[in-house]
C-alpha cells in the first residue's frame, strides 16, 4: 500500500522549446526549401496559406517522395 502522508512525486524539468522528432524534421525541411529557393534569388517569405492554416509543405513531399537525383542543398 503506498503511504498517502508521505507520498511524493519527483518533478522533472523540460525545456520549454524542445521539439518533438516530427516537428524538428519539418522545420529543417523548411529551412532548406528557403535556403533553395534564396540560393535561385526568391525569397520564400512565408508558407502558402490553404483554409486559414499554412501548408504542409514537408507532409506534401512526403505523398510521392522526391524525384532522384533530386535534393535541396
Amino acid at each position: 500500500m503506498i503511504d498517502r502522508k508521505n507520498f511524493t512525486v519527483r518533478t522533472r524539468v523540460q525545456q520549454v522549446n524542445y521539439l518533438d522528432g516530427q516537428a524538428r524534421q519539418r522545420l529543417i525541411f523548411v529551412e532548406n526549401l528557403c535556403r533553395f529557393w534564396s540560393k535561385r534569388g526568391q525569397e520564400l517569405e512565408k508558407l502558402p496559406i490553404i483554409a486559414q492554416a499554412p501548408l504542409d509543405v514537408c507532409r506534401l513531399s512526403c505523398i510521392n517522395g522526391p524525384p532522384p537525383n533530386t535534393y535541396f542543398l
